[in-house]
């Protein structure tokens, strides 16, 4: 897709000045006042940085605010770092070290944390709100909107290492939004409630996808099951973007209601849907959209079609258009490394820096997921690399046995992992969330015994009171690791 010479806040700002743009505690802007807020700000920015490097963090919780300054930094020409919002000054530091940025806009209520880090990692640090409100707006030209230039600067969730930062150009994100729009049909004014961290793609690529279709974004603070099982049924949305655990929670809120009537479809990401929430949620009828994809492709890379994913639970649907997708040196069964290109497919992280030279080859993108194609082409993700446990020289995918052990009624929820063995190089662990009346562990391996071969059945067992995720709902296994380790010491609610 060819980028335009406009930034898109400008584009629906004059197909459909007073469309509904966001909606926000109760309030609505429309594409005409938020063009009129981006430009303003933008303006501020552009002489706020001067001949600083024009990259910009935000560390700030989402609000129209937040909306308003994205959009700016598009307008600007500049590159906008969303930093965690509920992260740690350790990860604060660490971002703002790798990226350098020629100014931090910081809320209000980082006021402390924004003073302790100025001193600290130095640069300049503005109050997005009345900081940069107070900042002289330049008259000049502002720059010529380019297909090439980094929009978005965000930082991979992590859960394998050290997150990575990834650049995303204009046409990346504009490859990726058109190509979900035209997957899903969403048409102009249709509301898309966002709830997920805007400092992850998942979150950002919302509002980017109902500026390029015209759409109305219904704005959240964060999640919370409660406010958005309201809004759904409340605000006719009829898209929301969750993932696996967000919908969990949501329908834990009302059990046994429909589906929000307005509602066309929950578009669900950050890891495989496990067949018994599918079963679960398409059983009330709620419209279920599969997709695959991560940071490096500005979002979903596939998606499925209508109906398919409740009815091929656990795929991830097609391939979208602009997408070439290949499975890298299949085995017999056809699993394989997944490997992607096209336009919104980055080509590694910023700088060339670590993980680069591992990920782009030969304009592949190597994921680093393990996968396999059905023989209509749909995508099924059986695991990351990093995620196999390797026991006795047989292969184990964790999923496969979180699955199992979900359909147990005594499991909440399920995280599986490797732990070290001498003897057998890896063992299977499961760390579990049960209910009061769960058997115990070697009535559960009992259990599995008899659905699994035995390689498969976990040898270890830590129960907790919650699995440690990130802010993005990802199972984070690296922590389950150390948990598991003999040294260490519970920080999740060990039982």
């Amino acid at each position: 897709m060819t980028r335009p010479s406009n930034a898109w806040v400008e584009i629906q700002a004059a197909r459909r000045p007073h469309d509904e743009a966001v909606a926000w505690r109760g309030n609505s802007v429309d594409w005409f006042e938020l063009r009129e807020r981006a430009e303003s700000l933008a303006r501020r920015l552009d002489s706020a940085l001067a001949s600083r490097p024009r990259v910009v963090a935000l560390l700030a919780r989402p609000s129209l605010r937040f909306l308003e300054v994205l959009h700016a930094a598009q307008l600007a020409g500049v590159t906008l770092a969303p930093l965690p919002a509920r992260g740690t000054e350790a990860d604060w530091q660490r971002i703002l070290a790798s990226t350098k940025p020629g100014l931090v806009l910081h809320g209000s209520e980082f006021d402390e944390v924004a003073a302790r880090l100025g001193r600290t990692a130095g640069g300049r640090w503005l109050d997005v709100d009345a900081g940069l409100d107070r900042e002289p707006a330049g008259r000049g030209s502002l720059a010529p909107i380019l297909p090439d230039h980094a929009w978005l600067l965000v930082h991979t969730s992590g859960t394998t290492g050290v997150p990575k930062a990834v650049e995303l150009r204009n046409d990346q994100l504009a490859a990726a939004a058109a190509a979900v729009i035209e997957r899903l049909g969403c048409r102009p004014g249709e509301r898309w409630l966002a709830a997920m961290p805007m400092h992850h793609v998942g979150g950002l690529s919302v509002p980017v996808r109902a500026a390029v279709g015209g759409l109305g974004v219904v704005l959240h603070e964060g999640f919370d099951a409660c406010a958005v099982r309201r809004s759904l049924d409340a605000d006719a949305v009829a898209w929301v973007s969750l993932v696996p655990t967000m919908l969990a929670s949501v329908l834990d809120v009302a059990p046994g209601e429909p589906a929000p009537r307005a509602l066309r479809g929950a578009i669900l990401g950050g890891g495989r849907l496990p067949p018994r929430l599918v079963d679960r949620a398409a059983g009330l009828g709620w419209p279920l959209v599969a997709t695959y994809g991560m940071t490096e492709t500005a979002a979903q890379v596939t998606t499925s079609h209508e109906r398919d994913a409740s009815a091929h639970p656990g795929s991830a649907g097609h391939p979208l258009r602009g997408i070439e997708l290949r499975i890298d040196s299949p085995d017999p069964d056809g699993v394989g490394e997944i490997l992607l290109r096209g336009t919104q497919v980055s080509s590694g992280h910023r700088a060339g820096g670590a993980g680069a030279a591992e990920t782009a080859r030969d304009d592949w993108l190597r994921t680093g997921d393990l996968g396999r194609l059905d023989d209509e082409g749909r995508l099924w993700v059986e695991t990351r690399r990093t995620d196999l446990v390797v026991t006795g020289g047989e292969n184990v995918r964790p999923e496969e046995i979180e699955d199992l052990l979900m359909e147990h009624p005594g499991v909440v929820d399920a995280g599986v992992f490797a732990v070290e063995d001498e003897h057998w190089g890896q063992l299977v662990a499961a760390a579990l969330v049960v209910a009061p009346d769960a058997p115990n562990d070697d009535e559960l391996a009992t259990w599995c015994r008899a659905r699994l071969p035995g390689f498969k059945v976990p040898r270890r067992w830590i129960r907790l009171d919650r699995l440690p995720r990130n802010a993005a709902g990802k199972l984070e296994r690296l922590r389950l690791r150390r948990l598991a380790a003999p040294s260490s010491e519970a920080t999740v609610g060990e039982r």
